[in-house]
């Protein structure tokens, strides 16, 4: 009973961890998927911002007349600040607002790039103003992006950073400007590397400040860019939240468990009380067999072996107790006259049915009375044997035999006698009488037919 409590104890256990640990993953996993699709969104649009940029800056320079009028048109745009036109050499020709200073911190030798490249000027307090620089024939245009337009402060999205893959800042806090991404983010240089591969899309694990969070790196498409993407872990009780479903499942098992419990309760009850009348039934048996000095045999003809019971064997002249043997070794325990008349009882006993017989036990003056009859073993295989028991009826068989003898011996007195000797019982029967009273009753009879025949003959 306790084990089996102990079990189901068990079972609700692993339940409970099992459920745990499946809600665990699967609350990280849901998580990390809602962060990078945030992610992955927050990088489209950003793309779409840089691609508005790009087409606001065309225009701009398509329809200004001259370069102090294309940068008033560029700067015009609600994602662009401010715009400069300068030649190779880093010298403004144009800017709007005028006088704008966003490249005080800029190194000149980075304009001379063609094509269109995306960078940043980072201020001494850390503050960063991404830069979207295109050339136009021997030309630059400089547009300083909004800081709405990148990683402006989200607080759903967490902490935003856009770099490069070389790890500069394109935008990002003050914090970012002044430490960059690494310290940032507490990233090792193979972390940092891994996050920033071309077409690597993908999601950490980090701590920073004793906090963890999930980092997301997408990159922005488009462009070389990648988006760097920080937001804490929420640590949510799954305890709690399955605190219901686990009473139920508790409630459920303790239940259950009762159940089972009361079944086998009654169950071993009941098989209790049927051995209990068994093994009463057993020793009234075992006494009235003992009580008539007798015992239980079987012979399994088909196995050549034999079985008598502890009682039969010490009656027998073996060990008290309950032995197995070998057929012929039961059948020399009988008279050698007896072995063949019980073999052929034994073997007939499968038609003829019940059989009994007196048989004399060898070495012993002993008479037992065998009643035996055919009977189905059933086991790991279904066999036949003959199952009987063995009375010693020596006593009964002396006794018969010295009643005869007296019988014969009265008979032989009362034939010897001269006069006529009867017996009537209670209710005037014959019982017992001898030849003298046979002749006169014979002669008696025939006096009287003679007196009835004269009478007869005078009337």
């Amino acid at each position: 009973m306790l084990m089996l409590a102990i079990a189901f104890l068990i079972f609700y256990v692993l339940i409970v961890a099992s459920k745990l640990f499946v809600d665990y993953g699967t609350n990280q996993n849901r998580a990390q998927q809602q962060h990078f699709s945030s992610s992955q969104a927050v990088a489209v649009r950003m793309s779409t911002e840089i691609e508005n940029a790009m087409i606001w800056i065309d225009n701009g320079l398509s329809e200004g007349q001259t370069p102090s009028q294309a940068a008033r048109l560029i700067a015009k745009s609600p994602v662009i600040s401010a715009a400069i036109i300068v030649n190779s050499k880093g010298g403004t020709i144009a800017s709007y607002p005028a006088g704008s200073q966003i490249l005080d911190n800029f190194p000149v030798n980075n304009i001379g790039s063609p094509g269109v490249t995306l960078n940043s000027v980072i201020q001494p307090d850390g503050h960063i103003i991404p830069l979207i620089i295109k050339q136009t024939g021997q030309y630059f245009v400089v547009a300083a992006l909004a800081d709405t337009v990148l990683a402006n402060e989200n607080k759903t999205m967490g902490t935003l950073a856009v770099i490069t893959p070389s790890g500069r800042m394109i935008s990002g806090d003050k914090t970012m400007g002044k430490t960059g991404p690494r310290d940032a983010f507490n990233l090792t240089a193979a972390q940092f590397s891994n996050l920033t591969q071309a077409g690597s899309n993908t999601i950490v694990k980090i701590t920073v400040h004793g906090n963890k969070q999930l980092l997301a790196s997408v990159q922005i498409p488009n462009t070389d860019l990648f988006l760097l993407s920080s937001k804490k872990q929420l640590e949510t009780s799954i305890l709690q939240n399955n605190l219901s479903l686990f009473f139920i499942l508790f409630i459920g098992t303790c239940a259950l468990v009762w159940t089972l419990l009361h079944s086998l309760t009654k169950q071993l009850r009941v098989v209790q009380g049927v051995q209990q009348s068994t093994e009463v039934s057993q020793q009234r048996y075992q006494a009235a067999i003992e009580g008539d000095r007798g015992g239980v045999w079987e012979v399994d003809l088909a196995g050549s072996l034999a079985f008598v019971s502890g009682s039969l064997a010490g009656l027998l002249g073996l060990l008290r107790k309950e032995q197995t043997m070998p057929l012929s070794r039961f059948l020399n325990l009988f008279h050698p006259e007896d072995r063949e008349r019980f073999l052929s009882f034994a073997r007939r006993a499968h038609v003829q049915g019940e059989f009994d017989f007196d048989i004399r036990v060898a070495h012993l003056p002993l008479m037992l009375q065998c009643r035996g009859r055919s009977s189905v073993r059933s086991g790991h295989e279904m066999k036949r044997v003959i199952v009987g028991v063995a009375l010693d009826i020596t006593e009964q068989r002396a006794a018969q035999m010295r009643l005869q003898i007296t019988e014969s011996r009265l008979h032989d007195a009362l034939s010897s006698m001269t006069d006529s000797f009867v017996v009537w019982d209670s209710m005037k029967r014959l019982v017992v009488w001898n030849s003298k009273f046979m002749d006169f009753l014979a002669c008696s009879l025939a006096h009287s037919m003679r007196v009835w025949s004269m009478l007869a003959l005078i009337s």
